[in-house]
């Protein structure tokens, strides 16, 4: 059920999530850490291979949620020089 309910969220966030101008990313991983500063600014630290990798770092005291990174091309995927 949790599963379940992580997944819907997910997907309902990735219909409403912010564009590069509005949040800082960087990381090529499939996860995120996702943490609001303030002001509408949010930081996504995409690092993370599996959301159990990311959920400490977010139960650890740091107000967020973990997210599949927008951005991310998939382990056969190569990245472009744009991406570096």
């Amino acid at each position: 059920m949790a599963a379940a309910g992580l997944a819907a969220a997910t997907c309902i966030f990735m219909t409403l999530a912010p564009t590069p101008g509005e949040a800082a990313l960087w990381g090529h991983a499939k996860w995120c850490a996702v943490t609001n500063n303030g002001g509408g600014d949010l930081m996504w630290e995409c690092v993370y291979d599996t959301v159990d990798e990311c959920q400490p770092f977010i139960l650890a005291g740091n107000r967020g949620y973990c997210s599949i990174n927008p951005y991310w091309k998939g382990p056969n995927q190569p990245q472009s020089d744009d991406d570096n």
